[in-house]
């Protein structure tokens, strides 16, 4: 018998069992070591994990086919988040508010200090899912990080392209914009308008975090 005593940062896994042998001592082929990550959920450094399921616009051609193909046209081709109009009617029969509480009287980006009143448009489809995903946030008290709110149906494209954006279709919102600009790496555990804790509860409702393509104010539904 040898007693052994492990060494910082290890977790020693104890039978549950042990016959005729003194608390103080262990045989050594009944005892198993485990390294412990130092990195744990919601420590710095930790970074939320993707869900089973990818971003909703990749295909584009999917997307649509979901929404049962709309059709649009971009009105100022080349310019950055040209509007794009729908020749078709899809947004009159397709969106519609839905009022969301956790939201109402949230600053509004870049609005003077204007709040927004939680009537947001979005997806009819999409009503229930947004809802829920609220206030499973409010339940694990999150809400209180929600700094701002920057919109969700918004008929653009990405960029300077061609490409309607997931905001175009109101199956997106942005939320805590200016700590998580578009293009850069979104605000890490501990920082002011970090959002990486409202992921694992997001992928659970399936909605798609833009932080894993360095978008972190922005999350799209994929559950259509």
């Amino acid at each position: 018998m040898v007693l052994l005593r492990p060494s910082a940062r290890e977790e020693v896994l104890l039978p549950l069992k042990i016959d005729k042998v003194p608390f103080f001592f262990l045989y050594r082929s009944r005892l198993t070591r485990r390294r412990v990550s130092t990195t744990t959920a919601y420590s710095p450094g930790w970074f939320p994990p993707k869900p089973a399921f990818g971003s909703p616009s990749k295909p584009l051609s999917t997307l649509l086919a979901k929404l049962g193909n709309p059709k649009y046209k971009v009105k100022n081709p080349g310019a950055y988040h040209s509007p794009i109009e729908f020749t078709d009617g899809w947004a009159t029969r397709n969106i519609s508010k839905v009022y969301i509480k956790q939201l109402d009287g949230v600053p509004l980006y870049s609005k003077n200090g204007t709040k927004f009143g939680g009537n947001l448009s979005f997806y009819k489809p999409a009503h229930l899912a947004i809802k829920n995903l609220f206030e499973a946030w409010e339940k694990a008290r999150l809400v209180p990080k929600i700094l701002t709110f920057e919109g969700s149906f918004n008929p653009r494209v990405i960029k300077s392209g061609t490409t309607p954006s997931n905001h175009s279709f109101g199956t997106a919102f942005d939320i805590n914009g200016t700590w998580n600009p578009e293009g850069h790496a979104p605000a890490g555990i501990g920082k002011e308008g970090c959002l990486m804790e409202f992921v694992p509860i997001a992928n659970e409702h399936k909605f798609y975090w833009g932080g894993f393509y360095k978008d972190g104010m922005h999350f799209e539904y994929a559950g259509l």
